[in-house]
């Protein structure tokens, strides 16, 4: 295994450090199970809402659709960061590829955010706080989630009326 992926000496030939120490022997076993638990959780929960939406007779939803998008972009992000750990744990890599594999990897804990932005209703309320945090003036008109009104009740302020 290769000493240098968890050892925070590695390229600091000033300091002579025993890298075996920094091994760590259940770290690939953990990639591996992530890298393949979480598409096939993805995949049975796609699975799931396909059978409890339509009984798996009719055409996939638009919604459908996007929960399969954000599924398969979060599963992509999360098995190329595990695999990317994995080559590294086993083979020295230069610089670059280690900066690239952790760039994925945070990627995979933030692509979620991004995944969420092809939902248009949550689209629409991103931009309605940007507009908010610019101090534009933002009249919001929903019947169909009322939470989104913003609305400030006079209990809020202390009042007794």
């Amino acid at each position: 295994m290769c000493a240098t992926f968890a050892n925070p000496y590695a390229g600091m030939d000033d300091i002579p450090v025993d890298g075996s120490i920094y091994l760590d022997p259940l770290g690939p076993y953990h990639d591996y199970v992530i890298s393949v638990m979480f598409p096939v959780l993805y995949f049975i929960l796609c699975v799931i809402l396909f059978i409890k939406t339509r009984g798996g007779s009719q055409a996939i939803t638009k919604l459908q659709k996007q929960f399969i998008v954000q599924s398969i972009i979060l599963s992509a992000f999360i098995v190329a960061a595990c695999y990317l750990f994995l080559y590294m744990q086993f083979f020295y890599v230069p610089q670059f590829f280690s900066i690239l594999s952790h760039v994925i990897w945070q990627s995979s804990h933030g692509a979620s955010v991004f995944t969420y932005m092809i939902n248009k209703s949550m689209r629409k309320e991103v931009m309605v706080m940007l507009r908010q945090i610019k101090g534009e003036q933002v009249v919001i008109v929903n019947q169909v989630n009322p939470i989104s009104l913003h609305v400030k009740p006079t209990w809020l302020r202390g009042s007794t009326q």
